[in-house]
């Protein structure tokens, strides 16, 4: 295709070059298309032009008169021309103008001027071609489906009337366009009443008066996108025989029977689905009507003739629909059906199509359990026996689905009213010992988990065929294995129960010759002589419910499991054997949401099973009846611990499920610290493994603010703490005091000072090779530091001054340069520092002085920063900050070899660091800065907050030339500011230390205005607001020039009012098992 295309000869002289874009002059193009003279192909070729070069519709859209030009020019051609190229292309051109130019007022011009054209009386009515343009601008814009429900419904009102047409091409389109209509459901809600009722005549006389396919199933298609809204099934229901209105119709149930008489395929589907789609929404109320016009009658005869997978389908639903209504069967429709659903399901059964298989089971199982017991299905064995191959094949299935709906239709098929006469004993017994079979293998493969709910389908199938006499036995013989096969799979039962169990079945199945809804009823009311029948009732819901069957209703299963007990108590003083009285605590674990919480008689008659046999502990109890123990505290209190222990002797498989009960019953965090505790428990390091997991996903706020939890855990761990039992728990009991203590409200009670006063002592008898217990006491000292009140931190400094060995372990920990535990490290330097500060605040008096090498701490921090825990690299800039705001400390002896030794000048100014000390400090803080992780940033930050504090006293000259005139500190501005694209509060924060340290702003003015113009460009986060003002604010008190000072004064004003602050609140953070408090690491308003 050539520019020259584009380009008109006899037009073109009268244009200038200003027209032109990319070779192809804009005027000519837009001159051609309303010219006669030009043929379709040059116009279709300047067209493709267009699109190809978007320089020249770049040109076309620049002014709104010429883009509204061009489209109208485009229109009058979609109206207008004949060649089908042309058309196509003029469509494109258009939908590509609305997409390139996302305009509403566009869109609307676009549909008065269809709408011009379609209602001129002396114009042209619908085309098809600007019907399928009107079609795809929908695809393309799909919110213009509700535009033309609401303001533009006369363009929807013209559409609707082409469905008058003769054209069915063009009708066809429509149905097109009122399906993008009918697939919006904002576009339905605006539609008019008188709208919505002349869309559903104008569609069943189009359906009525088609002639050809595509026509038919477009129309078919939005009659089934309208049946999704019950207002409309309503109306299109109710249009009865409209033959003598001026748009005869017949009804919608009297089209789709004549659609389905249709020899295509196409057209049968999707009839079916739009009577699915009627009946979906009031089955009761449409069915007469389909089943009046014998709809049901054709169906079968659709199914009857050999179909695809796809119709078959939707016959299947479509007929299960039916089923619903008693004039299905009271017309025969199920007696005349029988024989041709069974043939069918033959052929279904043969090939590989699983979901028609189900279906048409369903609708088997659906018209046996339907059909009226007067009337039979099967009067003679053949019909019997046809049926039965049927579902013994279907069970047999390899598909585990299919094969259930067998078992289901088995079941109800083996009721007597289905029996023929006579009774065909041998199809029974060969449906019985299929199911039989079924139940064998898959309780023996591993499909056993899933498959057991086929337990349910067994039983009712076994409890109708057991009116039978001579299956009683081998039915009670197979359900006595297949419960065997079931509780072998699970570990709820150890040897001797199974034994048990085994023994009840045996003797008591046969004699359970009652159905499964007389169960209830015989729990708590038959004589103690046929105890184990009711054991055995017991057993066989306990394994139903389990393997996730029902066989009663939860309610009526909780209150005839309830009456049982009270019913053995009164009747004798004998215990339940455990394996039932497990049972028993599932059954009511489970089906308690039934009804409401347990009255305390009902607790006390629980309560009393279980003191009577201890022996229920021995097995592991689901998380179920766990769960039921420690919802009532009188329950909880008594046999919460040994519940546990029970549960926890299986290993430390049970832990996922013993984290949940955790969470959701406190009760259980105080018995699993009592099981922790017990020194004789075997169980012991199973309960601290629990406790362990608890700690890493726990959110101690929860745990605190349960008042009363809090206070029953303070008093069990203090009883462990007076005893002073060194047990495996300990450690995890200190862990969980920390948790409970870093939540803690502000104030102290005498309560939390005695724990202190014991968790003192415990860590004073500590061996420092026993790192674990060591970092469980050193976190929990730093927690009880880190939450005391200020009115109380003498009492408590003091306390932990006073203890000597403390103070040794922390010396023997820190100077060790092989510790086998980081965390410990860490622990140590967290706990050192709040001591230093404490000790240095209330000049308390200290018995010992701590050796510390402080330029090992250093050299970590300059030289081994890739090898160092990033925990641990906090851990030591917060000590070397502590060491520097307190100057000189009596607590801490900085132990050096260069130090030793008579100093220079420079060294002794600058004791403890030294000159090349500081220098490394300096340059492994920026280092640090740069850094992802916020936390090392913040305490870098505030460390160097402290050291230029430290050199200002000691040498004021040397904070200038050390730090504020550095080349390297410029660029780690540098760098913080242009980190991630957004102000980061470290860049602020390191600014404002800065300008504070220089007394000017202007060393930094290129920054602070950069600061600024970010500021007013994007806004800054809540994070960065606090940050933001204390910079402002600090910029603004060194006297900067005027025109920056009344510029960030704007700012200042444009912050307030401030969020309150949290920097003072002491929140704590959990980094594996050591405790961080936030505010240690975070800079105040005091550091500035």
């Amino acid at each position: 295709m050539s520019s020259s295309d584009a380009i008109c000869e006899k037009i073109h002289d009268a244009h200038g070059p200003r027209w032109e874009r990319g070779g192809i002059c804009v005027a000519c193009v837009l001159e051609m298309m309303d010219r006669s003279d030009v043929s379709a192909v040059r116009k279709r070729a300047a067209l493709v032009s267009v699109m190809r070069v978007p320089a020249v519709r770049e040109f076309l859209y620049r002014e709104e008169e010429g883009r509204i030009n061009f489209i109208s020019s485009l229109l009058r051609t979609l109206f207008s021309a004949v060649d089908s190229s042309l058309l196509d292309q003029t469509a494109q051109v258009l939908l590509q103008v609305t997409l390139d130019i996302p305009s509403q007022a566009l869109l609307l011009f676009i549909l008065d001027q269809i709408h011009s054209r379609w209602s001129d009386v002396g114009g042209l009515k619908a085309s098809l071609s600007s019907v399928m343009f009107l079609g795809k601008l929908l695809d393309a814009h799909p919110a213009l489906s509700q535009t033309l429900t609401s303001s533009r419904s006369r363009v929807l009102e013209c559409v609707c009337a082409a469905l008058l047409l003769s054209d069915e091409d063009v009708k066809a389109g429509v149905c097109y366009v009122l399906l993008r209509i009918w697939s919006s459901a904002s576009a339905v809600q605006m539609l008019t009443d008188t709208l919505r009722q002349r869309m559903c005549v104008l569609l069943l006389h189009t359906l009525s008066n088609t002639h050809t396919t595509a026509l038919t199933v477009n129309c078919l298609g939005v009659v089934k996108q309208m049946c999704q809204y019950s207002e409309v099934v309503c109306v299109l229901m109710n249009l009865k025989d409209g033959a003598e209105d001026p748009l005869p119709y017949q009804p919608l149930p009297l089209i789709l029977k004549k659609l389905l008489l249709s020899a295509q395929d196409s057209l049968q589907v999707v009839s079916v689905r739009c009577v699915c789609a009627v009946l979906i929404h009031a089955p009761q109320r449409f069915t007469a009507a389909f089943i009046q016009a014998d709809l049901p009658e054709f169906l079968l005869e659709v199914m009857s003739s050999g179909c695809t997978d796809v119709l078959l389908w939707s016959v299947f639903s479509c007929l299960l629909l039916l089923s619903e209504d008693p004039l299905f069967f009271s017309q025969c429709h199920a007696v005349y059906g029988m024989e041709p659903l069974v043939r069918c399901l033959k052929e279904t059964l043969g090939k590989s199509n699983t979901e028609v298989q189900k279906q048409g089971l369903e609708l088997l199982s659906a018209i046996l359990d339907r059909q009226p017991a007067a009337v039979r299905l099967f009067p003679t064995a053949s019909e019997f026996t046809g049926v039965c191959d049927v579902i013994v094949e279907g069970v047999a299935t390899s598909c585990l689905q299919v094969s259930m709906c067998a078992v289901r239709a088995a079941a109800i098929l083996l009721r007597p009213n289905h029996q023929s006469s006579p009774v065909q004993f041998s199809d029974v017994r060969r449906v019985v010992e299929a199911v039989m079979s079924k139940c064998r293998e898959i309780s023996s493969g591993s499909e056993s988990v899933s498959a057991a709910g086929v337990l349910l389908q067994t039983l009712t199938c076994f409890d109708a065929a057991c009116r039978n006499a001579s299956l009683n036995q081998i039915c009670c013989d197979f359900l006595m294995k297949l419960c065997m096969c079931l509780i072998s799979n699970t570990d709820t039962w150890n040897q001797e129960d199974i034994q048990d169990v085994q023994h009840v079945l045996q003797e008591s199945l046969p004699s359970l010759c009652c159905s499964v809804s007389d169960w209830p009823s015989l729990l708590p009311d038959i004589p103690q002589s046929l105890r184990n029948t009711q054991f055995c009732i017991i057993h066989l819901l306990h394994l139903s419910l389990l393997h996730g069957d029902r066989c009663l209703c939860d309610s009526a299963v909780f209150s005839c499991v309830l009456r049982f007990i009270v019913c053995v108590q009164d009747q004798c003083d004998d215990a339940l054997p455990a394996c039932v009285l497990s049972s028993v605590l599932y059954l009511l674990s489970v089906n308690q949401h039934a009804g409401p919480p347990l009255d305390m008689v009902s607790v006390s008659v629980v309560s009393k099973a279980l003191s009577s046999c201890p022996a229920v502990f021995s097995h592991a109890l689901p998380l179920s009846a766990l769960s039921l123990i420690f919802q009532y505290p009188e329950l909880s209190e008594r046999f919460g611990a040994p519940a546990l222990t029970g549960r926890l002797s299986r290993g430390p498989e049970e832990e996922r499920e013993l984290l949940e009960l955790l969470h959701t019953h406190p009760a259980a965090l105080l018995n699993m610290l009592g099981v922790a505790c017990d020194a004789e428990t075997a169980v012991c390091q199973s309960a601290v493994g629990v406790l362990r997991s608890f700690l890493c996903s726990v959110d101690g706020v929860s745990i605190s603010r349960t008042t009363d939890l809090s206070d029953h855990i303070r008093s069990a761990l203090m009883s462990v703490l007076q005893r002073h039992t060194h047990t495996d728990g300990l450690s995890v009991l200190l862990d969980v005091l920390s948790v409970i203590q870093s939540h803690s409200s502000s104030q102290m009670t005498h309560t939390d000072f005695k724990l202190l006063y014991h968790v003192s002592n415990l860590v004073g008898k500590m061996d420092s090779s026993d790192s674990e217990l060591l970092l469980s006491g050193f976190n929990c000292l730093y927690c009880f530091l880190c939450v005391c009140p200020s009115h109380a931190t003498d009492r408590v400094a003091s306390l932990l001054l006073g203890n000597v060995r403390l103070l040794e372990l922390l010396e023997e920990v820190l100077s060790s340069s092989s510790s086998s535990s980081s965390s410990l490290h860490c622990s140590s330097l967290l706990l050192l520092s709040s001591l230093v500060l404490l000790q240095h605040k209330h000049h308390a008096q200290v018995q010992k002085s701590i050796r510390v090498d402080l330029h090992q701490i250093l050299r970590r921090l300059a030289f081994n920063k890739r090898e160092t825990d990033a925990l641990l690299l906090v851990c030591s800039v917060r000590f070397v900050q502590v060491c520097l705001d307190v100057d000189e400390s009596a607590l801490v002896c900085v132990c050096d070899a260069a130090l030793e030794r008579p100093l220079q000048t420079a060294d002794g100014a600058l004791h403890p660091l030294g000159h090349s000390g500081t220098a490394s400090l300096v340059t492994a803080l920026s280092a640090l800065m740069l850094q992802k992780q916020d936390l090392l940033v913040s305490a870098a930050l505030n460390c160097l907050t402290s050291l230029m504090e430290f050199l200002c006293r000691r040498t004021p000259e040397s904070v200038q030339h050390m730090v504020v005139h550095q080349p390297w500190t410029r660029f780690l501005l540098f760098s913080l500011l242009s980190c991630d694209g957004s102000l980061r509060p470290a860049a602020l924060q390191l600014l404002t230390l800065l300008v504070r340290f220089s007394g000017s702003v202007s060393l930094w003015k290129s920054e602070v205005e950069s600061v600024c113009e970010e500021v007013e460009r994007r806004g800054v986060t809540d994070l960065s607001k606090h940050t933001l003002s204390m910079m402002l604010t600090q910029c603004c008190a060194v006297a900067p020039p005027d025109d920056l000072r009344m510029r960030m004064n704007a700012l200042l004003e444009s912050l307030q009012p401030l969020p309150p602050s949290d920097a003072s609140n002491r929140h704590m953070l959990r980094v594996g098992r050591v405790s961080v408090c936030l505010s240690d690491l975070k800079p105040g308003a005091q550091d500035f």
